[in-house]
């Protein structure tokens, strides 16, 4: 499995086979799932999405500021066995 990060952050997966199928879970805490792209096309899969930050304005009086905000975009390439098309969780 070969693994991409193009986008402004990094999307954790974790990637795991059991018997005759594989199951990617990804760590997309704070990002509604209406907001998440999931697309297999050519044996690679793909997940991408934007998140926006609450406060847009720049204002506010942070002193930590660590949520994420931006676009992410995760590739990897399946195994050959895996058929793209069986239905997803």
């Amino acid at each position: 499995i070969a693994y991409g990060n193009t986008g402004n952050w990094a999307v954790p997966l974790d990637v795991e086979q059991d018997d005759d199928k594989v199951v990617v879970r990804a760590s997309l805490p704070g990002i509604r799932p209406e907001d998440v792209q999931v697309v297999t096309e050519d044996g690679v899969l793909t997940i991408k999405g934007e998140s926006t930050a609450e406060d847009e304005t720049g204002e506010g009086n942070y002193l930590i500021r660590e949520r994420r905000s931006g676009s992410f975009h995760r590739s990897l390439r399946l195994p050959d066995t895996v058929d793209p098309d069986i239905p997803r969780r």
